[in-house]
């Protein structure tokens, strides 16, 4: 089966038919952006002109099928997990159930690949665009290890839940300040 972190188990075609004559322009337009799962809930609630909740982390596909492309402010980089737990993993790894767990950054020519507790990987996909070569320890990389580690980390704290982050238990009872602010 397709697992880990190749591009090849992530790296899913994404094709949308808008029945909106809007559409009719830019039919069979080919978009190469990133694009995520998390994007196809956000693209179906904008076509049905429904509010988009604050909780879904997805943007809206539609403007590709009205205009021919996304947004010009859009991801440059895609991201997903993946949980190799129970899969022989924690006994030939010696990791914990959860320890075995990947988060992997892509953008057009980098690959960072972030283990909890096991080195992280980094290929240059420009350069070996098939992931035989980590380069995480080639000191030409550092600058690449470091600024993907820190998109990492940010990436994680924009879309970690937080749905209690801003309750606040006061004498009239739990306050929600995100509403308030």
């Amino acid at each position: 089966g397709k697992l880990g972190y190749f591009d090849q188990s992530y790296a899913i075609p994404l094709i949308i038919y808008n029945p909106s004559s809007v559409a009719d322009d830019h039919r069979g337009t080919r978009v190469d952006q990133f694009t995520e799962n998390v994007d196809l809930m956000s693209t179906m609630l904008d076509w049905l002109d429904l509010e988009i909740p604050l909780q879904c982390d997805g943007r809206s596909v539609l403007p590709a099928t009205e205009k021919g492309q996304l947004p010009s402010v859009w991801r440059s980089q895609a991201h997903w997990e993946f949980d190799f737990s129970g899969r022989q993993s924690e006994s030939s790894l010696g990791l914990s159930p959860r320890e075995c767990k990947l988060n992997v950054l892509r953008s057009e020519t980098l690959k960072y690949v972030h283990f909890p507790t096991l080195p992280p990987l980094l290929f240059d996909l420009k350069n070996d665009p098939d992931e035989t070569l980590n380069v995480a320890n080639d000191p030409h990389y550092n600058a690449a290890m470091i600024q993907s580690a820190t998109d990492m980390v940010s990436w994680r704290m924009l879309h970690d839940d937080q749905s209690l982050t801003h309750l606040v238990i006061t004498d009239e009872g739990v306050v929600d300040r995100s509403v308030t602010q």
